[in-house]
Order: C-alpha cells, then structure tokens, then sequence
C-alpha cells in the first residue's frame, strides 16, 4: 500500500468532508454510501473517499469495489452517447496509508441529481412509463458504449460473473429444486454473456434538469453471465406495484434502441436466476427470502405452461 498525496491533504485539512466526523465537521459533502463517500472540491471536481472499516462493511471488500471502479473509469473516462455520460478520472491517488481512509481517485462532476424514492413513489404512472422507457435507452447505450470500449482494450481488468447455484438455498423442497435444475440448463443455453453496470437503483442514476439521465458508481462494474442482468436489477430495485410490467417495459426500448428481440421466455429465465441469486447470497430478512420464493412460484408454472420445462409431479 502507498501514501500518496490524499493523505497529506486530509492531514492538512486542505480536503474536508462532513461525514463520519472525518476531518472537518464544517465540511460539505457531494454524497455518500456503504463503502464511503465524494468530496466536492468546488473546481467541477469531486473526490471520491473509500472508506476503512467501520463494523458495518469489510476492508478487502471495499478495496475491491475501489479496484472495481478504477478498472471502469480507466476504460470508460469521459466516453458519452447520446443519453449516457461517464465522468473522466483526473487524478487515482490509490490505495493509502490513512487513519480513517483506504483508497480514493478524483474524478469530474456529474450534472443532476439522483431521484429520492419517495419523489419516483410519487411520479405518476406516464411519468413512470417515461422513466422505464428512457432508462432502457440509457442501459442499452451504456452496453454499448462499454462494449465498443472493451473491444479497443482487451477486456483488461474486467472479471467473470458467479455462476448460479441452488444446492445452498434451504427454502427449496425437492420439486422445486428438480424444477430449477430443468431451468438452468434451459438458461445456460440462452443467455447471452454481456458488460454491467452491476449495481443499478435510483441511488446510481442521475437525472439533469432537461431530464438527461446519466451512471455514476462503477464498483460492480464487469462482465455478467447474462445481458439482462441490469435491466432486472433496476426493475427489481424500483419497488413500485403499480406497473408490473416494468421489466418487459424497460427491455422493450432496450431492444428497440439495440435492434435485439429478447422473448418471454429468456426474461422468466432471467427474473428467476436473479431470484436464486438473491436467495444465495444477499436477503437474510425471512420476509424478503418469502418474496423471492413466491416470484419462484409464479414463475416456475409459466415456464411449465410454455413447454419450457416439464411438469414435476
């Protein structure tokens, strides 16, 4: 691990930041989340603070996050389609030796702001239907935009998804499991390996005042086992019942803005991995793991109805 000159300008306060008490409780702060938080620098920069462990996170994994990212912004920095922007890294001062810092890069700052969950709850259901719209633009453009930009650099830095099990899951009774099992060789034959975001939710989506939408944090950012895995990812993380085709809505201009055609069968495939996969690794909350068991529940008897799968009796 080397020091580098981060440290010197948080030991001389010459950067400030108003969270966690860190340097300065007069400072100001551009934002924050589970592994740390931006500085703004006032000059149309922001820093970037990974911060050390603090009971509630693990120090290797958010190192890794922060590796994760600089991987993206090298690769992407600066790049712009029409709907999407990536800000251009100016200044990685990697990972240091700080009190209360691992690692942190400078980088430029995005126009906008992200949307609160209570202003989506808020949004009327055209306004909704806009959103879905439009975000499957700015996903497809971002696809794009990434895959264009690993052809020119080898893929370099970016790592493989994990795959899906279903033995670790203890909810499953032997039906649904022999029913999965038939599932997932019907997914290994049609998904499509592609480039994610990894991490998409109304937190990591900018919204400018003329409604331009743009990505910000990269810490999952890699190679995906499953084109779709964005696009289910923001559905899954805009908790709203009122538009229950929101995924079909958002893949619709996804795939038009592509020229792709994406059938009904790949996205039950793909809703109910993502279901597995939460179930694997991320709910310990018995109510959210029920909800995953009962998406499992709808879905499995479609792909039945569809000759996708065979009956389990």
């Amino acid at each position: 691990m080397r020091t580098s000159g981060i440290k010197r300008d948080l030991d001389a306060n010459k950067l400030t930041l108003a969270f966690r008490g860190l340097v300065d409780a007069e400072a100001e702060y551009y934002g924050h989340g589970t592994y740390g938080a931006v500085v703004d620098n006032g000059d149309g920069t922001v820093t970037k603070l990974f911060l050390r462990e603090d009971g509630s996170k693990d120090d290797d994994h958010c190192v890794t996050i922060y590796r994760r990212e600089i991987n993206a912004l090298r690769l992407l920095s600066g790049t712009a389609l029409s709907t999407v922007q990536v800000p251009a890294l100016i200044n990685d001062y990697g990972e240091v030796e700080h009190e209360k810092v691992l690692a942190a890069y400078r980088m430029t700052k995005m126009d906008g702001r992200v949307i609160p969950k209570a202003d989506f709850d808020n949004l009327t259901q055209k306004q909704k239907d806009k959103f879905y719209h439009d975000v499957g633009i700015l996903i497809a453009d971002f696809h794009m935009q990434a895959e264009t930009q690993l052809n020119k650099n080898n893929n370099q830095g970016i790592e493989p998804a994990s795959t899906w099990e279903i033995s670790l899951i203890p909810e499953l009774d032997a039906n649904r499991r022999q029913a999965l099992a038939f599932a997932n060789e019907e997914y290994r034959k049609c998904k499509e390996p592609a480039i994610k975001h990894g991490d998409l939710h109304l937190g990591n989506i900018m919204v400018t005042d003329t409604g331009q939408l743009s990505l910000i944090d990269f810490g999952r950012f890699g190679m995906g086992s499953d084109r779709l895995f964005d696009i289910l990812c923001l559905g899954y993380n805009c908790i709203d019942t009122t538009t229950p085709d929101k995924y079909r809505q958002i893949l619709a201009s996804y795939d038009e803005r592509r020229s792709t055609e994406t059938d009904e069968t790949l996205l039950l495939l793909s809703r109910l991995a993502s279901s597995v996969d939460r179930l694997k690794w991320e709910w310990k909350n018995a109510q959210r793991r029920r909800e995953e068991i009962q998406i499992i529940d709808e879905i499995l008897p479609r792909l039945v109805s569809a000759g996708v799968i065979p009956q389990i009796r």
